[in-house]
């Protein structure tokens, strides 16, 4: 995984999850001076509500997360 998947993330681009799942981003938003340290932005995945992650994607920095973002599949066609 790069240091920062998420600054390579748009809406609408698909993600995979920890889990497996392949998902749709429909919102994200860097609010690096918003946010506790260390989670610089917002998502929102289609059918979960929005939550913090970190700028590696992930959700929770002391345990893996089965919603932590692994990797960028892009836009679906």
């Amino acid at each position: 995984m790069s240091d920062s998947v998420l600054e390579f993330i748009n809406e609408g681009d698909t993600v995979r999850l920890r889990d497996g799942t392949v998902i749709t981003v429909e919102f994200i938003a860097y609010m690096p001076d918003d946010l506790i340290s260390g989670y610089a932005y917002v998502v929102r995945l289609s059918g979960h509500e929005a939550s913090t992650y970190t700028p590696e994607g992930i959700f929770c920095e002391d345990d893996e997360s089965p919603i932590d973002i692994i990797e960028v599949q892009g836009k679906l066609s």
